[in-house]
Order: structure tokens, then sequence, then C-alpha cells
């Protein structure tokens, strides 16, 4: 337990160590990202908010929708490497490799619950109203959000040991997800055709989630969020059962 907490530290900390701004590099990259989108496209879909009582209107949408996306990305990036660049400590006989994945996961849960204090700081600076019941209900979101992430990434990094063209292929496909799901846009902007597909789409629905909260103070429907939660599953239990039938190739090829 105290290698995984230390390790958690050092992986947050060691890729700034010689920065001055240190690691809220981790924070500004993102920030920045929203604030890109909001100058750039705030009067050109502010009109297309209903419901929503704020001059702030679009900046509050695009927030509540990089909430999640900057999460899931984190864990699919992460994973993507996990074992490639850890790959000195898989090699040793009395490491456990499920240490990985909680450092893994502690990383990324620590990196994404700052996000989401700054976001909420956000909301109230802005003016937009906030319950102690949203962070209940963000806390059951994160649940089946971090299982989806948690089961793709982890997936992904072990399929990258031996196909290393799965590197190059999952950023290319993380691009085309953020603009298939509406986070800088609304879904009812999208040809009446397209919109039925979005039901197909596992993270939509994690993303509609955040935003009804976020936006409109409502109690999602849970119904929405068994999709991505089985979907989440599966990936990780296919995950563990590569692991388990290929453990000694992957330390070989490592």
């Amino acid at each position: 337990m105290p290698f995984i907490f230390s390790s958690i530290k050092r992986e947050l900390l060691t890729p700034y160590m010689r920065s001055r701004a240190g690691g809220l590099w981790s924070l500004i990259h993102p920030l920045v990202m929203v604030l890109i989108y909001a100058f750039v496209l705030s009067e050109i879909l502010s009109a297309k908010l209903p419901g929503i009582e704020n001059r702030f209107a679009y900046t509050l949408y695009l927030l509540a929708g990089m909430v999640p996306w900057v999460y899931f990305s984190e864990m699919i990036t992460r994973g993507l490497n996990l074992f490639l660049a850890n790959a000195h400590l898989i090699k040793k006989l009395c490491f456990h490799h499920s240490a990985l994945v909680w450092i893994y996961l502690g990383v990324c849960g620590v990196n994404h619950l700052i996000f989401l204090t700054l976001v909420l700081m956000g909301y109230i600076f802005l003016g937009q109203p906030l319950g102690w019941g949203t962070l209940w209900i963000l806390l059951v979101l994160w649940i089946p959000l971090t299982i989806l992430g948690s089961g793709i990434g982890l997936l992904t990094g072990l399929l990258n040991i031996f196909l290393r063209d799965i590197g190059q292929l999952v950023p290319i496909i993380l691009q085309f997800t953020f603009w298939l799901t509406p986070i800088v846009y609304m879904p009812t902007i999208l040809p009446e055709r397209y919109q039925s597909w979005l039901e197909w789409h596992p993270f939509y629905a994690l993303v509609n989630g955040y935003h009804q909260v976020l936006l409109w103070g409502k109690v999602p429907d849970w119904q929405n969020f068994l999709y991505p939660l089985a979907l989440g599953v599966a990936l990780l239990v296919l995950g563990a059962f590569i692991y388990k039938r290929s453990k000694k190739e992957l330390v070989d090829v490592l």
C-alpha cells in the first residue's frame, strides 16, 4: 500500500518536477482548451441553449461536458502505455502487477477530482446554482464512467504490448469520439437521422448525465447508464482474460 501511494505521488509530480508551475500544468491544458472553445464557439451556439438562464450558458454547457471527457480520455491515454512504460517493474518476479492498476486509477482519480473541483468553483463564480445533491449524483455518475474508461484503457494497453499499431490508432479514435459526442455542441443541432445514433454511443449517455445534473439540476435516469456500465464490465473481464492467458508471453514481449 505505501508503494502504491508513493507511486501515485511520483506519477503526479515527476513530469513537472523542474517546472515553476508544477502539477498545475495538468490542469492548465484542459482549462485552456475549454477557454478556446468557449471563446470561439460561444457566440455561434449561445442562442441554441434553451432552459439555461445564464449569459455564460455555453461556457457552463462546455464545462459540464469536459468534466467526464478529460477524465475518460486520460484513463484511455494512460492505460494505453501503462504496461509499456512500466516494463521494468512487470519483469520483476516479486512485483504484483495489480499494483499498476491501482496506481493508474489513483493518478487519474486525483486529477479528475481536482479538475471537477475547479469546474464546480467556476460554476459558482459564473452564478450557476449548485445543491449538495449535485456531489452525490456526480459520485454515482463517476462509477460507470470509471469502469468504462478503465475497461477501454486497460484493454488497449494490453493489446498495445503485442500490436504496437494500437498505440497509434487509439489517439485518432479519441479525436473522432470527442467530435462525435455532443460536448462542444448541442445534440439538437445534429440532423434527426443522426440523433438516433447517439443511443448506441456509450459515452454520450454519461456526458448527457453530467449535463442534466450540472446545467438543469435534474436527476438522470439511471437506466441510461446500464449500457456503458455493462460495456465497461465486459471490457474489464475481457482484459483480465487476455492478461491471464498471455501473462508469460507478456513479460517476454516487454
